[in-house]
């Protein structure tokens, strides 16, 4: 709403970014595949760089990409390339699981996973 709008770019929202990546590093062993795509989507929507976390994430995920629906494989991969964070290995992952699942991802999830390998 307004209140973010009128807080996005200012000292406290890149401050609640950095302080939110503090708190959630220690704990992705315990998320779910979905808050992991959640949380990427989320720092890149918001454009806060974090590359630490961004890192951990794809150590985190990359072995479980099995666990992620079409849709979280999409916004993960849509994050990496939005925020311009490169991870290779969890690309030629989301990859393998795409090409694995083709009937059951639609052709908008699709479109997204094109634009971010392309990206």
């Amino acid at each position: 709403g307004l209140a973010v709008a009128n807080l996005r770019g200012s000292e406290q929202w890149v401050e609640l970014w950095v302080q939110i990546e503090s708190a959630v590093l220690p704990k992705l062993h315990v998320c779910t595949a979905q808050e992991l795509s959640n949380l990427t989507w989320a720092f890149a929507k918001a454009a806060h760089s974090a590359p630490r976390l961004f890192d951990a994430i794809a150590i985190e995920a990359t072995p479980r990409l099995h666990e992620f629906s079409a849709q979280a494989l999409d916004n993960t991969a849509w994050a990496y390339a939005r925020s311009g964070h490169m991870s290779p290995a969890l690309f030629d992952a989301i990859v393998v699981q795409a090409a694995a699942r083709l009937e059951q991802i639609s052709a908008r999830n699709l479109a997204v996973l094109v634009w971010a390998m392309a990206s």
